[in-house]
């Protein structure tokens, strides 16, 4: 079976082939992968499945990239720290929306 994938990264209604996983066995999961995605991106997408006699099309299905990470924060050892150990750690606060 071969499975296509069309996906919307602008969001403007007209889908893009993407790929065909070629040779999927019944009952596996079919696979692509995306790149040049952009932080906070509203993705659409859908699959279109051909086994040769036929073919089935998925419902659209969306998702939305991480945004951008967190500034740094709460430094260790802080700016200007003196007397600091020879064995001291680096560390930083960050994280994801």
């Amino acid at each position: 079976m071969d499975v296509t994938f069309y996906v919307d990264t602008d969001n403007d209604g007209s889908y893009e082939y993407t790929d065909t996983d070629t040779g999927v066995t019944s009952g596996t999961k079919a696979s692509t992968s995306l790149s040049a995605l952009s932080t906070g991106q509203n993705i659409k997408w859908y699959a279109v499945a051909d086994d040769g006699s036929g073919t089935a099309t998925s419902s659209e299905w969306t998702f939305t990239t991480v945004g951008k990470p967190y500034s740094p924060s709460n430094f260790n050892p802080m700016d200007g720290a003196v007397d600091v150990s020879l064995t001291e750690n680096l560390n930083v606060d960050t994280g994801h929306p």
